[in-house]
């Protein structure tokens, strides 16, 4: 019935959290293991398009199917990139009135090339297409291989003007194939010669902050190739970051120069003396890539063909005129790659697989090159990859599950605590009210690391255990080998009386006419009675009067002690758990139950009990009666002096009898027989040591002066005192004994609370007829 700290010593939620994480990181970076590669061809393109939107009498087929590609094998899958498909004008950055309408004319276009120059009977469909004003990305895939393509998400990010406008930035597309995942980043990056640094941070701030969500309007695909191929372990309701993902492209603009270093014609002279090795020492991403800048672990084809930019529209010559912005040549369009090494436990021995898988890339460029296109001022540049896929195998990729949970779960064991709990099951038979059961248990620490222990509410609840039980101590620190000794206790008290009396309440509702058989005799109060010698030298007389009454007394006593002993009127079992937490370790829960078998008593005494709870509640910040409350001390303190096993306390409230008003008079009818039989007793007695004293004077009076006998009148007289003295003291005491009760205003006799009548002939013959309101 503790109190949980409000602050956990260890959050178990975020623990459950890290290793999901952990095994989510280990099972991806373990996918070669249980997966298969599958080959796939893949035809990345971009083009900075410098807002025309006519390609005169060109087609795009010389940038999709170069001259010397083998145009019979299509390729699987196109990833197409432009850049300024409208002009970069401040109406259509910030409004964007033509950016659709250039996307469909460059699908169109593109559609178009596919459909007539790609052999072979391949055809293609549309996997998806986005624009951000001037940055178009669209992915084409064989129709065939659609399927395959699963979990597509799409996703922009402006870094233009004031970082936020749509002049520059990215279009960024997500998706699995088969069970490898693939993101593809268009990009057109910030301008001018020396612009490098403000190029390298919209690289990483398109990194960084690009968030692929899930789309909940997508529903999964329905084909079985598709359902197969899917890893169960891979959580497809999270969002990714570019990082996140198998294989990683990036193309586009990014309008890295020439260096500075480097004159505008040095850099013509190398183009035409065909000093390209030279030249592209001189390339500003080259430089940055080296110094770990920007793209680190990118990987990108030789340059081998001349500068994309800056071109003469409609020729094949740099831009020369007078009157136009004469550019020094640059390889602006390019396409980076990067993808996740694979990954080889430490504890699998090295093979030729094994570091075949090491060596070996997923991404093969077949060919970087560029086009030549005239549209534009710049040139389309194309790679050519061969991609390795791959496919999972559910009954491998179940083992290496397994084996992880196995490595996870030993390494956990070595450092987490460990404790031995003795039983963990516990119960109470027969429980009556104001009674209690104790258990005790053990734990010891096993492990080699420290042990914190405490007990802990259930889940949505606040109490470490319902009202009727509780265990101490609640919480604890174990060191190796150390033992702790835990109390277990329930009671049915006046701690639990709440509940008690509400399942009692309920128990009643749902039985109202059912009663149990009576237990084994079984007394619960025990006592024992001293027989009283009175002092008297009229045994005689004493004797005579010993029967008197006893016939009635007897009948009286039988009918109350066929009353001693109650049955239970009910049989309720309380059950519970209790759950006992080893910090960074296990839980142990703790079974609990118990009969609460409650008699008519037991009820009564609840029900008054009940009472006061609801008295004391009423009077709860009231003016006290300090008088009428001192009275009440001395009342109870002179109760409790007559002895007796008192469970509670009065409260000085008026109230009725507690004993039902057939048994009430039942007591009435045995104390008048008792008061008469005692009136007798006291006149026998008295004339008894009259008598004695009226011979002792004669004897004193006739010897005269014989010493002897004055005195041993005189002793006679005290020792016959005494002898009325010492019969008053036991027979209050024996009054005391035979009545075990707490006084009730409305009663006129002492049957506030009777536990066992036990005055029998024996203690009539010796009682003194004593008021009963002076007990």
């Amino acid at each position: 019935m503790l109190e949980t700290p409000e602050d956990s010593l260890f959050d178990h939620n975020a623990k459950r959290v890290m290793r999901q994480q952990w095994m989510k990181s280990q099972m991806k970076a373990r996918k070669n293991s249980y997966t298969d590669p599958s080959p796939l061809s893949l035809f990345c393109g971009t083009y900075n398009v410098n807002g025309k939107a006519n390609l005169g009498t060109e087609t795009l087929a010389k940038w999709l199917f170069p001259d010397d590609c083998d145009e019979t094998e299509p390729k699987d899958m196109y990833i197409l990139g432009f850049q300024e498909i409208v002009e970069l004008t401040p109406v259509n950055v910030a409004v964007d009135p033509l950016g659709l309408s250039r996307t469909q004319f460059w699908l169109n276009n593109i559609a178009s090339c596919l459909m007539q120059s790609a052999r072979g009977g391949a055809e293609y469909m549309l996997v998806g297409v986005q624009h951000l004003v001037g940055v178009m990305m669209c992915i084409y895939v064989k129709d065939t291989l659609h399927d395959l393509v699963k979990d597509v998400r799409w996703a922009t990010n402006a870094v233009g003007v004031m970082g936020v406008m749509g002049n520059k930035g990215g279009v960024t597309c997500r998706f699995t194939f088969r069970s490898t995942s693939i993101c593809v980043v268009c990009a057109h990056l910030a301008a001018s010669r020396d612009n490098v640094a403000h190029r390298n941070a919209d690289f990483k701030s398109i990194m960084k902050q690009t968030l692929l969500k899930k789309d909940k309007s997508i529903a999964p695909p329905s084909s079985p190739s598709a359902a197969t191929s899917t890893s169960k372990h891979v959580d497809d309701s999270i969002d990714y970051l570019i990082s996140d993902h198998d294989l990683i492209f990036w193309i586009g603009d990014f309008n890295y120069r020439i260096d500075m270093s480097l004159s505008r014609q040095d850099i013509l002279d190398m183009i035409a003396n065909n000093q390209l090795s030279d030249l592209r020492v001189f390339d500003q991403l080259n430089i940055e890539r080296s110094l770990s800048r920007v793209f680190e672990n990118f990987n990108e084809g030789e340059l081998s063909f001349p500068p994309t930019y800056k071109f003469q529209a409609g020729t094949d010559l740099y831009e020369n005129r007078e009157g136009k912005k004469k550019r020094p040549p640059a390889w602006c369009d390019r396409i980076l790659w990067s993808e996740q090494k694979p990954y080889i436990p430490k504890d699998v021995k090295s093979t030729d697989d094994n570091e075949n898988q090491k060596s070996s890339k997923a991404i093969q460029l077949v060919s970087y090159r560029s086009a030549d296109l005239h549209a534009s001022d710049h040139k389309p540049v194309s790679a050519e990859f061969q991609v390795t896929v791959r496919s999972v195998d559910q009954n491998r990729e179940q083992a290496v599950h397994k084996s992880l949970l196995k490595e996870l779960d030993r390494l956990e064991n070595n450092t987490q605590p460990k404790i031995d709990v003795g039983p963990l099951d516990f119960h109470a038979d027969c429980l009556r009210y104001m009674s209690q059961q104790v258990f005790t248990f053990q734990i010891r620490n096993i492990g080699e690391t420290l042990a914190i222990w405490r007990f802990v509410p259930k889940l949505d609840e606040v109490s470490l255990s319902q009202q009727w039980c509780l265990a101490t101590p609640s919480l604890g620190m174990l060191s190796p080998n150390e033992t702790a000794t835990i109390k277990m206790e329930i009671f049915a008290d006046i701690r639990s009386l709440p509940f008690l009396s509400s399942k009692l309440a309920e128990f009643e509702a749902e039985h109202p006419t059912e009663s149990l058989p009576p237990p084994p005799p079984e007394s619960r109060h025990t006592s024992t009675t001293t027989p009283l010698e009175v002092e008297s030298d009229n045994k005689e007389g004493n004797d005579s009067g010993k029967d008197e009454g006893n016939d009635e007394i007897e009948e009286c006593d039988d009918e109350l002690n066929s009353e001693k002993e109650e049955a239970p009127v009910a049989t309720i079992r309380l059950q519970d758990i209790m759950v006992l937490r080893v910090e960074n370790g296990r839980d142990y829960f703790l079974s609990l139950s118990a009969d609460f078998c409650p008699t008519n008593s037991d009820k009564v005494m609840m029900s008054v009990e009940n009472d006061k709870f609801s008295s004391m509640k009423f009077s709860e910040g009231q003016p006290q009666n300090h008088e009428t409350g001192s009275e009440e001390d001395e009342r109870r303190q002179s109760n409790d002096g007559m002895g007796g096993d008192r469970r509670t306390s009065s409260t000085g409230s008026k109230k009725g009898s507690i004993f039902a008003p057939e048994k009430k008079e039942k007591i009435k009818k045995r104390w008048s027989v008792i008061q008469n039989n005692l009136s007798k007793i006291k006149d026998s007695t008295v004339k008894a040591v009259k008598t004695h004293s009226s011979g002792s004077s004669r004897g004193e009076s006739g010897g005269g002066g014989n010493s002897s006998s004055n005195g041993g009148g005189s002793n006679s007289s005290v020792g016959s005192q005494q002898s009325v003295k010492r019969t008053e003291a036991v027979v209050q005491e024996q009054l005391h004994g035979a009545f075990d009760y707490e006084s009730d205003e409305n009663d006129d006799i002492p049957v506030g609370r009777i536990t066992s009548v036990r005055v029998n002939r024996t203690s009539s013959e010796k009682c003194m007829n004593l008021d009963p309101e002076e007990i």
